[in-house]
């Protein structure tokens, strides 16, 4: 059966949308996305901070790749995309407007992506990116596990950082960021971060991120930079 979308597309659309450019002009910041209505509805795998994504930024000009959901999860997806946002779908990530991971671990190499032109670089993709669990934290002197535990709620699936390895926490910086942040993301490939901070080279081409889960959000702009990955300044 079809699920729905928001109960009331324009009031929780603009919404979204507004949490959307939160998330974005702030990276590493954790925001929820519940609607003031309820979750919209969502075919799985997708969580609900993904289909909100999906119904407030794609429309039947966008071109939408599905990466890492089974055969029949995929096309479960695929029609809810061409039902209420009226997308078509693409199988190849470099012809992608939009792309939908839901299992990272199987996702393609960033570069893979399009990553705009020096003259276009909004032509760039968008990534929206599912992974198990989110926490991000103004740094000062704290010890960023007890800042965790203290200021933020993960996602809605009770997902917990407490086996959270340090490969999984990054630090932040760039514009949209005072001075530092570190923030942690559970369920990401081994590479995502270097890939990152590789494609900081080529700026202002390269990709912009979101990365969901359950309810939650968090932005990864292509001008992020990481410090501990060897991220260069923007130029």
């Amino acid at each position: 059966m079809l699920q729905p979308a928001f109960a009331n597309p324009v009031q929780e659309s603009q919404r979204f949308f507004r949490v959307a450019l939160e998330a974005l002009s702030r990276p590493g910041h954790v925001v929820h996305a519940d609607c003031a209505h309820g979750s919209p509805g969502h075919p799985a795998p997708l969580h609900p901070a993904t289909a909100g994504l999906c119904l407030t930024l794609v429309d039947g000009g966008t071109p939408v790749c599905l990466d890492g959901a089974s055969d029949a999860d995929r096309d479960g997806v695929a029609g809810w995309l061409r039902f209420h946002c009226g997308c078509r779908i693409v199988d190849d990530p470099a012809a992608a407007a939009f792309a939908i991971i839901t299992d990272p671990d199987h996702m393609p190499r960033l570069k893979r992506f399009c990553q705009g032109t020096l003259r276009d670089p909004h032509l760039a993709a968008t990534l929206l990116i599912q992974v198990d669990a989110l926490a991000g934290e103004q740094v000062a002197e704290s010890n960023f596990m007890d800042a965790i535990s203290k200021t933020n709620s993960l996602n809605d699936m009770s997902n917990k950082l407490d086996t959270t390895s340090d490969s999984d926490i990054v630090t932040l910086a760039g514009p949209g960021v005072d001075g530092s942040i570190r923030f942690a993301a559970r369920g990401l490939p081994d590479w995502f971060w270097n890939d990152m901070a590789a494609q900081r080279t080529s700026y202002p081409q390269g990709v912009d991120i979101f990365l969901t889960a359950g309810a939650t959000m968090a932005g990864l702009p292509r001008s992020v930079r990481l410090p501990d990955h060897g991220g260069a300044p923007c130029t």
